[in-house]
């Protein structure tokens, strides 16, 4: 959390690339076009647990030599390694949570983290009034620190209508019928059928949203206590609901609005040269049907978006010393 304070472009670099290493390693995806791709996998998968064997051992010896008893509060890591040391879980056990805390959370945060700033981008209005809420609930702050973030109820807004129009998941995992008499457009739903919910589609339904295909914000600062992560209420539902709601949903809460908060707060935001908001258009991918795998679709990104390339690293800068002023430019 500390290195996000004071975010450098730098710092989000590796992020990339973990998260191919992610779809491969995690969601068993060959690399396109490439042979060998079980060997190549293999050898990230041992890259990869390598990295968190080493970060485990190293807590197991500062903890056998009491270093990091004065570290204060223990972390989820201390928490797997207290289970394990009351023989709960094996060390192997430790390794993988951890595995899947990143692996699965790395690739979704990044993904949601990039859809809100391509809105910003593409809406620097709603940009302008995120950056002034945040000049006046930070009060000349040149930090921001994970609690500041419950003063941004407009930054909140401005995830959650992103998440709302590009979940991170757009399809729910599997689910089952648990009693007969469920029907859906006239099809009757058999007891123990599996049912899989099209979030993408139900966050954007006209009879439950108004202009449904518009980035507006607005709509959540109405309706912050009633529409929550947690799926109160089944129209916006992108961690799920009920007792399988998605267990990184408290994590996400957490360190995504941070995220952007920290990006907005420590760089000034444009697109390059002479692009306006209209003239870079950004969508998902429909998906592989169609799709020939022997061209290379340089419009198109490894994490599903589709979008006019643009110069890579320009647009973004440092703000200077007086970013807290009311007249940073966007």
């Amino acid at each position: 959390m500390p290195l996000l304070s004071t975010a450098s472009p730098r710092d989000f670099q590796p992020v990339c690339h973990l998260r191919s290493m992610h779809a491969v390693v995690v969601c068993g995806v060959p690399p396109p076009r490439r042979k060998g791709w079980r060997r190549w996998a293999e050898k990230r998968y041992d890259k990869v647990f390598g990295i968190f064997d080493s970060v485990i051992n190293s807590r197991l010896a500062d903890a056998s030599t009491g270093k990091h008893a004065d570290a204060g509060a223990g972390d989820f890591l201390d928490s797997l390694l207290d289970l394990m040391s009351a023989g709960k879980i094996a060390r192997d056990d430790v390794t993988s949570i951890m595995f899947d805390l990143f692996g699965a959370g790395t690739d979704t945060i990044a993904i949601t983290v990039e859809w809100a700033m391509a809105e910003l981008l593409r809406n620097p209005s709603v940009m302008t009034k995120a950056r002034a809420e945040m000049n006046h609930a930070l009060a000349g702050k040149k930090t921001i620190e994970e609690n500041d973030v419950e003063k941004l109820p407009y930054l909140q807004a401005v995830l959650r209508e992103a998440m709302r129009l590009h979940p991170a998941a757009p399809i729910l995992v599997p689910h089952r019928a648990e009693e007969d008499g469920a029907e859906i457009g006239g099809y009757a739903v058999p007891k123990g059928s599996t049912v899989i919910f099209n979030v993408w589609a139900i966050m954007r339904d006209p009879a439950a949203w108004e202009r449904p295909e518009e980035f507006m914000p607005e709509r959540f600062m109405d309706m912050a206590e009633e529409v929550d992560f947690r799926g109160k209420d089944y129209k916006f539902i992108p961690f799920g609901a009920g007792r399988r709601l998605c267990p990184g949903l408290l994590m996400a809460e957490r360190v995504v609005p941070f995220i952007l908060a920290s990006l907005l707060h420590s760089f000034e935001w444009r697109l390059p040269g002479a692009q306006g908001s209209t003239s870079w258009k950004s969508q998902e991918k429909e998906g592989p049907e169609g799709e020939d795998d022997n061209k290379a679709d340089d419009a198109q990104s490894e994490d599903g978006l589709e979008e006019d390339t643009l110069p890579r690293g320009k647009g973004i800068r440092r703000r200077n010393k007086k970013y807290m002023g009311p007249d940073w430019a966007v």
